[in-house]
């Protein structure tokens, strides 16, 4: 089956002059009909052609009286499954973009002295919490108020990961020094 064909219908009466007219166009599967005192001739063209066939009927008066439209694409344009698949598939992306823009989980990792649900606590009074939108969080903002809030805190990185996740890392810094022993080395 062809992809976009057109099936069009003249008075018979015409066809010659029309074949003349239009020899650069691929014309066929030319049937003739009688239709009560009316003789037709009926014919192919690819979908491409149609604007350039009709121009020439309206040049030389030739009415077209039928134009039926065929082939893969009107199976396509036309079939009520594909097009309900369509819209399901749009609506389907639609909501996939429209979820991509929320924060859906909050993970805190390198807690060394305060509780998971203590940060978590302190970050919703910040008005992040899970399902807010993305572009409304600013984690410098949490960073810094965390970092002036808990003291013990050194280092903190809020960012937001991904599509769905705002990832809180915060570490206690331990300074550790190392010393040799002064009366040790002086007995060696």
């Amino acid at each position: 089956m062809k992809f976009h064909l057109y099936r069009i219908t003249i008075n018979s009466k015409h066809i010659y002059r029309f074949l003349n007219n239009t020899k650069e166009i691929k014309i066929r599967d030319i049937t003739f009909n009688q239709n009560g005192n009316d003789s037709l001739a009926s014919f192919t063209i690819n979908s491409s052609d149609y604007n350039t066939v009709t121009e020439i009927a309206k040049d030389n008066n030739i009415k077209i009286i039928n134009v039926h439209e065929f082939g893969l694409y009107e199976k396509i344009t036309h079939s009520f499954f594909i097009k309900l698949a369509a819209t399901f598939a749009i609506f389907f992306i639609l909501f996939i973009v429209i979820c991509t823009q929320f924060i859906w989980k909050i993970t805190i990792n390198g807690n060394y002295s305060y509780t998971q649900k203590e940060i978590l606590d302190y970050v919703s009074c910040l008005n992040v919490t899970e399902g807010v939108l993305k572009n409304k969080v600013n984690c410098e903002n949490i960073e810094k108020n965390i970092r002036e809030n808990y003291n013990d805190i050194s280092w903190v990185c809020a960012e937001i990961k991904g599509t769905i996740l705002l990832k809180l890392q915060k570490k206690k810094a331990v300074l550790i020094t190392l010393f040799p022993n002064i009366q040790e080395k002086s007995n060696l």
